[in-house]
């Protein structure tokens, strides 16, 4: 399928910044993730085995924390709190987020969510505060509120090739004063506006789809498209582009638009 990108290419690459460091396996047991989160150090990456664990968890500075097949590992909240929390420099990778308060919540600088799914979260998918956050490939649907909330976020950087869809507030949200680039996503099915901001804060969009509401100086931005993705079979979350879809190398140098990381949840 021409949207899977190799998840190999994407481990090789990870592991490319952690040569020097550990790389520690973890069975799939919350004592046991807790145990390897006490003992880690900058540097130092967890690989989750498939398998269930509970969330509720801080992810240490440096960390990284990812799952052995991508998005086997799920990471499931009690409905009330940050189901993984960033810090510094840490970063998720592969992993499956949901029933939290909020999915994912970043507190420092350098983090990273990379590959995963995150849904069903009583409200945002994923919310930055004060810096700015990577957010690539990942499927980000069926949050209560928005897929993405930045608020009053220092740096400049972009956020690509993410699905987010059927969200039930804002596809992606910025408040206070923020300054992002939009690149490559998809965005559709959301229950209000695809794009929400405010006075302070500027977005840089490139060859992203807007489907449903659109809110965006209140036309299309120029390269940028409004069009069916056409998932093979949204009813059952399974956001695989159709062989007709549009999505197709229609990307900023010619790459496919949405995650291009797949695998059945």
């Amino acid at each position: 399928m021409g949207c899977l990108l190799n998840i190999r290419i994407l481990i090789t690459l990870l592991f490319a910044f952690t040569l020097y460091a550990d790389v520690i396996a973890v069975p799939a047991s919350f004592r046991q993730l807790e145990i390897a989160l006490s003992r880690c150090q900058s540097g130092d990456t967890l690989v989750l085995e498939n398998g269930r664990y509970r969330g509720n968890f801080r992810v240490p500075s440096g960390v990284t924390v990812m799952a052995k097949e991508n998005r086997k590992a799920q990471i499931i909240g009690n409905g009330r709190d940050r189901v993984v929390v960033l810090s510094n420099g840490s970063t998720i990778f592969g992993l499956s987020v949901s029933d939290g308060r909020i999915g994912v919540y970043s507190e420092g600088m350098d983090n990273s969510v990379i590959a995963c799914a995150v849904f069903n979260n009583r409200q945002t998918g994923i919310l930055a505060v004060a810096q700015f956050i990577r957010i690539e490939d990942n499927l980000i649907f069926r949050n209560n509120g928005s897929g993405i909330q930045l608020w009053d976020v220092k740096g400049t950087g972009e956020i690509s090739n993410n699905t987010i869809v059927f969200n039930e507030n804002h596809g992606i949200a910025l408040g206070g004063v923020c300054r992002v680039g939009f690149a490559n996503n998809i965005v559709a099915y959301n229950a209000r506006f695809a794009v929400q901001i405010n006075a302070e804060s500027e977005i840089f969009q490139e060859f992203n789809v807007f489907l449903s509401y659109i809110q965006v100086n209140m036309a299309l931005p120029e390269n940028n498209f409004s069009f069916d993705p056409e998932f093979v079979s949204p009813e059952l979350n399974d956001f695989r582009l159709k062989e007709t879809s549009k999505c197709y190398n229609n990307g900023r140098n010619g790459i496919n638009i949405g995650s291009r990381v797949y695998t059945a949840l």
